[in-house]
């Protein structure tokens, strides 16, 4: 594979000012880490993980996470950064991965943002909406709800609200 210089190319007017992210996404085992460590090495950049399954310690059986040698060829932000149990979201993402771009930024190196989670890839690059959609008490009830009459009941309210997400969803 052959990578061109960023710095080669001219900027889209809209550019102007705004520092040069690179991103390289896609599906599991398409080559995105490889890639990824080829364009940080040609740019003098690091990698930022945008997958939501690599954000978790210990998950390192089918995430495809990077390799400790692949880890040691580029420097990697975002993987292994919270525990299963703890909660984590496109939000918790965002906060983590701006940190990560602003100091790769500062620090002169250019971020490359490699992952196949498109809302994380989102999120990071333009933002949330802001709004806090979660409420304790809500998902204590469907919690309770779920135990006490199964998850085919929930999915059968949610087929009723919303056919298509639950037609997505098993």
């Amino acid at each position: 594979m052959g990578v061109r210089n960023p710095a080669s190319r001219t900027p889209h007017p809209a550019e102007a000012g705004r520092p040069l992210v690179i991103v390289i996404c896609g599906p599991t085992a398409v080559g995105k880490t490889a890639a990824g460590i080829e364009v940080a090495r040609a740019c003098n950049g690091e990698i930022i993980g945008a997958d939501s399954m690599q954000v978790y310690r210990y998950m390192d059986i089918g995430t495809a996470k990077p390799t400790a040698a692949e880890q040691a060829a580029v420097r990697h932000h975002l993987i292994d950064v919270v525990d299963p149990d703890e909660p984590f979201d496109a939000a918790a993402y965002l906060t983590l991965g701006r940190r990560a771009l602003s100091e790769l930024i500062r620090r002169g190196k250019t971020p490359v943002v490699v992952g196949g989670t498109g809302l994380y890839i989102k999120a990071l690059l333009h933002g949330l909406f802001r709004a806090d959609a979660r409420d304790p008490s809500v998902r204590a009830r469907l919690r309770t709800e779920a135990e006490s009459q199964g998850a085919a009941a929930l999915h059968a309210r949610l087929a009723q609200c919303d056919p298509q997400t639950a037609g997505r969803l098993h």
